[in-house]
């Protein structure tokens, strides 16, 4: 570490991540030196500002604007028991590297058949979704009725939250469904979002994962070459659509596709 500076909140954005009290920030006496998860290089590879700070304790790292997808106090593994070892701690930050996301479908161009095989794939995906909407249409009623959702949906075991939402007046188009379903599920930062059955679910889901976990990156949606699965961050879809009127969905331009 050259020389560090002390803390300026003009300086450091309101949006950063100061490594002094992080399980993993690796000290030489009280300075510290690197990363045991080995985040700050890749975050410097990133042209993240890494800005040398300082305080009456230790001289520490700050991440400014990026909040460290690896930040831990010791206090977050109390729920895993007492003695647990370094390398223990790192396995579990790793397995919690996982989105929690919603999975949204639209169930206008699916048949039965394609329903069963889908959630067929879904209970063999690398990252289950934690809970899913199928939204059915009024003529639709007596093909996808409660009963039969529930028991497919039991025999996938995916253990997750659901529900099963008929849609009474057909003109109300799907954005204004898709903004109504993440305002009114805000603790679900992504959404997964179906308009037929496809077999890139898992692909689509394991990239977005590897783009914030592993690339340390950011996308905007992430989708499929068909255009049948997208996955999004849901609030930034419904602030730009209120706010400027643009669907991100039709943006194939800035898509990050699997193949």
């Amino acid at each position: 570490m050259s020389q560090p500076v002390e803390p300026n909140p003009n300086t450091i954005s309101r949006i950063h991540t100061a490594c002094k009290e992080c399980v993993f920030a690796l000290y030489n006496d009280k300075t510290q030196v690197g990363c045991e998860m080995g985040l700050l290089d890749k975050y410097k590879s990133k042209d993240t500002t890494i800005i040398e700070a300082y305080d009456e304790d230790k001289e520490f790292y700050i991440l400014n604007n990026r909040k460290c997808i690896g930040f831990r106090k010791n206090s977050w593994f109390n729920k895993f028991g007492d003695n647990l070892t370094l390398q223990d701690k790192k396995e579990k930050v790793l397995d919690s590297f996982k989105l929690r996301y919603m999975l949204l479908m639209d169930l206008k161009r699916f048949t039965t058949d394609s329903l069963e095989q889908l959630f067929d794939d879904l209970s063999k995906m690398d990252i289950k979704p934690s809970k899913i909407i199928l939204v059915r249409y009024n003529y639709a009623n007596k093909i996808f009725d409660y009963d039969y959702i529930k028991e497919i949906l039991e025999k996938s075991n995916l253990g997750c939250a659901w529900r099963l939402q008929t849609m009474l007046d057909e003109s109300v188009g799907i954005k204004s469904v898709l903004s109504h379903t993440v305002s009114n599920n805000q603790n679900y930062k992504y959404m997964l979002y179906l308009t037929d059955y496809t077999d890139k679910a898992n692909d689509i889901v394991n990239k977005a994962n590897d783009l914030i976990f592993k690339d340390l990156e950011s996308f905007t949606v992430v989708s499929d070459e068909s255009y049948i699965g997208y996955m999004f961050l849901g609030l930034m879809y419904r602030y730009i659509w209120f706010t400027s009127k643009i669907d991100l969905l039709e943006e194939k331009n800035i898509f990050t596709i699997v193949k």
